[in-house]
């Protein structure tokens, strides 16, 4: 949980509190007392077990010093830790019009709105992103709470606009809480929000015929939020029954792009990651698994713009872009097509060598929905209605039932994945299509596998350059689906294969096979 106040200290500063906070395995007080120290760890086995070196928070701690602040922690094993710090800094008055909310979100302010979930971090962060938008809100632990608020504030005269129930709550779940609210005159005409961490098939319909108006899945985006509360609202106004809002119904109503769109990436789980997202966006995708197939596919006019990795095999990315500005220079183009960079180094000097090389426009991996649709935006500042590019083809453009219960193999849902980044892949499903999760992981686990037994066959072999290349491969893929500690450990052995420097640990190789096996 990261909490984050401000207090008043004269008339132009301000003192920063910010707090991190856990529920995991917490530090002894034995341990406090040499956390901040370089290359040390609470236990010496948590590096083993999740990655990491103890550098992180020397470096954080001497940041914060810098600012004139001070880092600091409180741990209960077995309860939790907290890590906070405080500074002093300067307001800047110029700053306040650049926050204000947007013109189309004005109509939420003032809003009063019920969050009824069990979850205490849940209802914290739900109040915070609504009052963000100037709605009034209020909380309850429960769905009895809940009714008896909803009932006391419309006896008050201070009725709620609308109310987000959690689905999973014990004693009463959200559709009892629902179907009791519905069933109260005095209180039925409140819109309902339902939010659930997983979702059922058959749940959605469920929740419609109990009068609910939006049915999402958690973890919600900052804007799938904002567009639901809007929808939920608007349609209130509205007569006749409505269709039921969710993360796909938000997902069809976004612009969409209508661009030809080239994909030039050599590692399949990357592939599908990046079309699923530019697919839901509207645009079409075609893919090259080198830099050869992407000067081989492109020509003038064919695509809009070039998504292109940087290291591959047969030709990197800088040698493609570099032959792509090439054919255009020969064609006599005057501007060419914008190729933005797609490369897992957030390294000083990265994006330079990018641009050197022809490249207009940098994008880190692992890659997310936000990112995807900042570049697009970037460089399509509108949605494009006609363009040039060939018209969807039928396939993709049909839409036929979703299933929505479709899930990867088993391995993946008891191995150290995060689920959040699952539900994101989720939610650029399109109706009709195979599951993209599925897609995703089955094209993880296949390539996941050969690139294994490639770093261990070139860590055998002590051949660096290769053992690097293969990490890389490994690292990015493991981000794009959630395995965070694989891809936390691919890198460190990139990173030292990059200072020629091959891992001497043996048990490092064999700790990653057994967190991909996990």
């Amino acid at each position: 949980m990261i909490r984050v106040s401000t207090s008043k200290e004269g008339p132009d500063k301000v003192k920063l509190h910010v707090s991190v906070q856990d529920t995991g395995i917490g530090i002894s007080p034995d341990d406090l007392k040499r956390l901040f120290k370089p290359f040390t760890q609470a236990d010496g086995s948590t590096t083993r077990l999740y990655g990491g070196t103890g550098l992180g928070l020397v470096i954080s701690k001497q940041l914060v010093a810098l600012m004139g602040g001070q880092l600091a922690c409180d741990s209960e094993p077995g309860q939790g830790t907290n890590f906070f710090f405080t500074v002093g800094l300067v307001v800047d008055r110029k700053a306040k019009a650049r926050f204000r909310s947007p013109t189309h979100l004005e109509s939420l302010q003032g809003k009063r709105i019920l969050i009824v979930d069990d979850n205490a971090t849940n209802r914290k962060i739900l109040r915070h992103q609504t009052e963000v938008l100037g709605m009034k809100s209020d909380t309850a632990a429960s769905g009895d709470e809940g009714l008896y608020k909803l009932l006391a504030a419309q006896q008050r005269g201070e009725g709620f606009d609308l109310a987000i129930v959690d689905f999973q709550m014990p004693v009463m779940h959200g559709l009892e809480f629902a179907q009791k609210t519905k069933a109260d005159p005095a209180i039925s005409e409140v819109p309902l929000i339902m939010l659930t961490s997983v979702g059922l098939r058959g749940d959605a319909q469920l929740a419609k015929e109990a009068g609910v108006i939006a049915y999402l899945s958690k973890p919600l985006r900052k804007s799938d939020l904002e567009t639901t509360l809007l929808q939920v609202l608007d349609q209130t106004s509205s007569h006749g029954d409505q269709p039921l809002v969710t993360k796909h119904s938000i997902a069809e109503s976004r612009p969409k792009f209508n661009l030809s769109i080239l994909v030039v990436e050599d590692n399949l789980t990357n592939q599908k990651v990046a079309s699923g997202m530019l697919r839901i966006l509207g645009c079409r995708v075609e893919l090259a698994n080198n830099g050869q197939e992407a000067v081989q596919a492109f020509s003038p006019g064919k695509f809009h713009l070039v998504l292109m990795d940087c290291q591959m095999p047969v030709m990197d990315g800088y040698q493609a872009t570099g032959a792509i500005r090439q054919l255009e220079l020969e064609q006599g183009l005057s501007s060419g097509i914008p190729i933005i960079a797609l490369t897992g180094h957030a390294l000083e000097g990265a994006r330079e060598k990018c641009l050197a090389a022809g490249m207009d426009d940098y994008l880190t991996k692992p890659y997310s929905f936000g990112k995807m649709v900042e570049i697009l935006t970037r460089w399509f500042s509108r949605p494009i209605d006609d363009r040039s590019a060939p018209p969807l083809k039928e396939e993709e453009a049909a839409i036929a039932g979703r299933d929505q219960t479709a899930k990867p193999e088993e391995k993946v849902g008891s191995s150290p994945i995060d689920r959040g980044v699952l539900q994101s892949l989720a939610a650029l499903q399109i109706e009709g299509d195979e599951s993209i999760v599925a897609r995703v992981i089955h094209a993880y686990l296949d390539g996941s596998n050969l690139l294994l037994a490639q770093i261990r066959e070139a860590f055998d072999n002590r051949e660096v350059e290769r053992l690097g290349k293969a990490a890389h491969g490994l690292k990015s893929s493991s981000a794009n689906v959630g395995a965070i500690t694989l891809a936390s450990m691919s890198r460190d052995v990139e990173m030292r294969c990059k200072n020629q420097s091959l891992p001497s640990d043996e048990q490092l190789i064999a700790r990653m096979e057994a967190e991909f096996s996990a």
